[in-house]
């Protein structure tokens, strides 16, 4: 595999996810957790897309391995399949708002 296709596939499934992530903002009463796995996705995508722009201008600071951009593929594939498949636990919950609908309860 090449390191451009893994790296591109990568960057698209992290932002894949980050959409997905953001989707579950409204129908989560974890509002405040969501929004920071969505950032934090956000951030992740952001950092490989830096990498990928480097490789397609031709300006990788350090030489870049396969195996190590392989391993965050793999990683950003098992996130979005992750939040993916939690989607629907959280839609079907879809029920009267508590007190703790920002995720800041006590407890």
């Amino acid at each position: 595999m090449d390191i451009l296709f893994v790296t591109a596939l990568s960057v698209l499934l992290q932002c894949a996810t980050a959409v997905l992530a953001l989707r579950l903002i409204p129908t989560s009463r974890l509002r405040v957790a969501w929004v920071g796995i969505s950032l934090a996705v956000l951030g992740m995508a952001f950092r490989r897309g830096l990498t990928l722009f480097r490789i397609l201008i031709g300006e990788t600071p350090q030489p870049l391995d396969l195996a190590y951009e392989t391993i965050g593929l793999f990683t950003s594939l098992f996130l979005l399949v992750g939040i993916y498949y939690i989607a629907p636990i959280f839609e079907s919950n879809v029920g009267p708002v508590t007190g703790e609908a920002d995720g800041m309860g006590k407890g």
